[in-house]
C-alpha cells in the first residue's frame, strides 16, 4: 500500500496497480501526475479498483501521449457516487491522455486545455441538472474507438445523465450513442466517424451555446417536438465522406441558429428533414456546397427567420 497522496510517473515510466483481492483501495484520494515529457502509463491489472471519494485525479503536464489502461479485466469502480477527475494539459499529440480502462458507475470531470479520449465502454451514474455525471470544464472530452457511454440502469449506449459542457464534447467512436439528458454550458459538440450515429433525445431542451459540427456519420435530432436539441449554430460537412444532420421530430433547432454547409456531390454536408418542419436563422454555403432534402415520403417545411445579415446558399434543395 502507498501512503503518499501524490504519485508521479516520470520519463515515460509505467505504473502497474495490481488487485489480487478484487477490491484494492490504492487509488483512493490519490493524485497521479504524468511528467512533462509524457509517454507514461498506468495499468490497472486484474479486479475491482475502488475509487471511494471524489478527491483523486489524473494529471498530465504535457509532452507525448500518456495512457491509462487495464490488464486481465481490471477496472476502476467509483461506486456510483464518486467522481474521477482528469486534468489534461495540451501536449504534443492529438490525444494527450488515452483512457482504455473501463470505469464503473460514477461521474467524470475533465479539466485542462488538452484532449482526453476514452475508448472503453464505461458507465455514468444517475446524474441530474444539479449534479451532471459528465462535466467538461475545458479542452476536449472524446468518446473514441468503439466506446459508448451508458447511464447505470439504461440500455447499452444510452446516457440519460446530464452533461455540463464548457469545452468540447466529441464523439469519434464507431459505436452508436444516445444522449437524452440535458447538455448545457458554453461548449461545442462534434460528431465525427462516418460509421456511427449520435442521437440527441429527451423531453428537456439542450442549452449548450457553442457550435455543433457534423463531420462524420449522422447526428439525429429526436427531442420532443418543439424542444431544442441544438441551441447554437451548426456546421454540416467537411467535404469528405457522409455527414448528415437529420430530424426525427419537428422544431429541434433554435430559430436563431445558422446552418453552414461544406462539401458537394457525394461529399456534401446534408440536412435531412425526414418529413419534419424546422425554423432556423439562416443557411449558408459557397461553391455549390450542401444538400437540404426531405429524404423520405411526406412533406417538410423549412422556414428561414432571417435577421439583418445577408447569407448565400449555393447548394441543392431537393
Amino acid at each position: 500500500f502507498i501512503n503518499s497522496s501524490s504519485i508521479n510517473i516520470n520519463n515515460g515510466a509505467s505504473l502497474v496497480i495490481y488487485s489480487d483481492f478484487n477490491r484494492t483501495t490504492l487509488s483512493n484520494g490519490k493524485t497521479f501526475t504524468f511528467g512533462s515529457t509524457g509517454g507514461g502509463s498506468i495499468i490497472y491489472d486484474k479486479g475491482n479498483h475502488l475509487w471511494q471519494n471524489s478527491v483523486g485525479k489524473f494529471v498530465t503536464t504535457g509532452g507525448t501521449q500518456n495512457t491509462i489502461s487495464s490488464a486481465n479485466g481490471g477496472f476502476i469502480n467509483p461506486q456510483g457516487a464518486n467522481t474521477v477527475n482528469f486534468d489534461v494539459a495540451d501536449g504534443t499529440d492529438a490525444v494527450d491522455l488515452l483512457v482504455s480502462v473501463a470505469i464503473g458507475s460514477g461521474s467524470y470531470t475533465k479539466s485542462g486545455a488538452g484532449t482526453m479520449s476514452i475508448t472503453s465502454s464505461s458507465t455514468l451514474g444517475g446524474g441530474g441538472v444539479s449534479q451532471p455525471n459528465l462535466t467538461i470544464n475545458a479542452g476536449t472530452f472524446d468518446v473514441g474507438g468503439t466506446a459508448r457511454l451508458t447511464t447505470s440502469g439504461q440500455a447499452f449506449g444510452v446516457v440519460t445523465s446530464d452533461i455540463l459542457n464548457n469545452g468540447v464534447y466529441r464523439h469519434s467512436s464507431s459505436g452508436a450513442q444516445t444522449l437524452s439528458g440535458v447538455i448545457s454550458g458554453s461548449g461545442s459538440l462534434i460528431k465525427s466517424n462516418s460509421a456511427s450515429t449520435v442521437t440527441l433525445s429527451g423531453t428537456t431542451a439542450n442549452t449548450f451555446s457553442g457550435l455543433t459540427t457534423v463531420n462524420g456519420g449522422t447526428l439525429l435530432l429526436n427531442k420532443t417536438a418543439g424542444v431544442n436539441a441544438i441551441a447554437g449554430n451548426v456546421t454540416i460537412g467537411d467535404a469528405s465522406g457522409v455527414d448528415i444532420l437529420q430530424l426525427s421530430a419537428s422544431d429541434q433547432i433554435a430559430n436563431t441558429s445558422i446552418l453552414t454547409f461544406n462539401g458537394a456531390s457525394a461529399n456534401a454536408g446534408t440536412f435531412r428533414m425526414n418529413a419534419q418542419n424546422e425554423t432556423v436563422g439562416g443557411i449558408a454555403s459557397t461553391s455549390g456546397a450542401g444538400i437540404i432534402e426531405n429524404g423520405t415520403s411526406g412533406t417538410s417545411t423549412l422556414t428561414l427567420d432571417v435577421n439583418t445579415t445577408d447569407r448565400v446558399f449555393s447548394g441543392i434543395i431537393q
